[in-house]
């Protein structure tokens, strides 16, 4: 029997389909089995949360996107915010009803915010804490490359001016190699 208790620890949404895999007898890895490689999961196995006495979350990270934009990641109780929906940015008044403000994509400095001191996420405490930018920027690297391999497929989206960097980094490798080749060819190392 599994005793009733309270976590705090990071639970979302895309760990529901590893976790019940898991609980059905094919744990971690074997998830692959059942999708193409073309297909990226991310998700992470919960079962050890849920079955331990005391588990502990899997999760110590969560990624935030905002249509097409990788906007922010959590590690822990702090968020740092890269792209943002200013929700009253172009009507003062009346009910704009969420998604209908501007987008910043440019935050100018370490936009980041204290879950635990600062629930309603209102001041941003990024340059009193600023060494967890390190983990968070290493977290962030990390899910762009698997952006870059596996691209998001939108179904919908919303038309913006500012193409996002996991559409541009292939374009521009791309380009590096051509360039590389060119200048091979025009310049060849001598042997």
């Amino acid at each position: 029997m599994i005793k009733p208790r309270r976590s705090e620890g990071l639970f979302d949404q895309a760990d529901i389909l590893p976790t019940f895999v898991s609980l059905a007898g094919k744990p971690g890895a074997q998830l692959a089995e059942f999708f193409p490689k073309t297909t990226y999961v991310d998700g992470v196995d919960q079962s050890g949360l849920l079955l331990a006495d005391n588990g502990e979350s899997a999760r110590r990270e969560r990624i935030y996107t905002l249509n097409q934009y990788f906007a922010m990641i959590r590690i822990d109780e702090f968020k740092y915010i890269w792209t943002a929906e200013i929700e009253n940015g172009f009507f003062q008044k009346g009910d704009w009803g969420g998604f209908s403000g501007p987008i910043a994509v440019d935050t100018g400095g370490a936009v980041m915010v204290n879950l635990y001191t600062n629930p309603k996420e209102d001041v941003s405490t990024g340059l009193r804490h600023l060494p967890m930018g390190v983990p968070l920027a290493g977290a962030a690297a990390s899910y762009i490359k698997d952006l870059v391999k596996y691209p998001p497929q939108f179904k919908i989206g919303v038309l913006n001016n500012n193409p996002p960097i996991y559409n541009l980094l292939p374009k521009v490798k791309d380009a590096i190699e051509r360039f590389q080749q060119d200048q091979e060819e025009k310049y060849p190392r001598h042997q």
